[in-house]
């Protein structure tokens, strides 16, 4: 099931496309202008961003008989780029190519738990994130898809990389990981999803 968020200034819908066909969408109450979104697998809450000049605040959807609903709502230390959620450790993780910080903020109340600043010899130009089953981030570069290792890494500094894959890809963007560890990786150029 593919889930994105749509809006039209006033508020937002939550829709949904399974094989080709498309699923009643949802009305979201108080969400006008959606930027990114990410769901946890283990609960199927939905975490979606919303960027203004102001701030940026993520708000968390849970399902119950009647569809989804606001079930939380925190402010976030930047507005990212892109976002994922790191299951085991019920952490959202922040992508900011601008800020050049990768941030991971606790979903119990809000808190930033690690922050790594990255440069130029590290990531030259991150475009998506994902997490895999292992805890590793997967992050997807100016020509690589990287996995690196946060674990054990004192705070502000860049973990070391485990590997790259898809390394021969010329524009690698959006990234997925499944439950079973493949690494799903959009490309533009090549107008193709490719998986490993």
């Amino acid at each position: 099931v593919i889930c994105y968020a749509t809006s039209n200034g006033s508020c937002s819908d939550l829709r949904f496309w399974f094989q080709g066909q498309t699923l009643p969408s949802m009305i979201l109450e108080g969400l006008r202008n959606p930027s990114h979104m990410a769901i946890r697998q283990s609960t199927g809450v939905i975490h979606i961003v919303e960027s203004t000049a102001a701030e940026s605040t993520v708000h968390l959807y849970a399902r119950d008989d009647n569809g989804y609903h606001q079930s939380q709502k925190f402010v976030l230390p930047f507005a990212p780029d892109h976002i994922c959620i790191q299951d085991s450790n019920n952490t959202l993780v922040l992508l900011s190519a601008d800020n050049a910080q990768i941030k991971f903020i606790s979903l119990d109340d809000g808190s930033t738990t690690q922050t790594f600043a990255f440069g130029r010899a590290c990531l030259e130009d991150p475009r998506g994130v994902d997490v895999t089953p292992e805890g590793y981030l997967v992050v997807t570069d100016k020509k690589a898809v990287r996995i690196v290792d946060t674990t054990g890494f004192p705070k502000h500094a860049f973990p070391a990389e485990v590997s790259t894959v898809l390394n021969w890809l010329p524009d690698p963007r959006a990234v997925a990981v499944g439950r079973d560890g493949r690494i799903i990786v959009t490309d533009p150029c090549r107008e193709a999803v490719f998986v490993c």
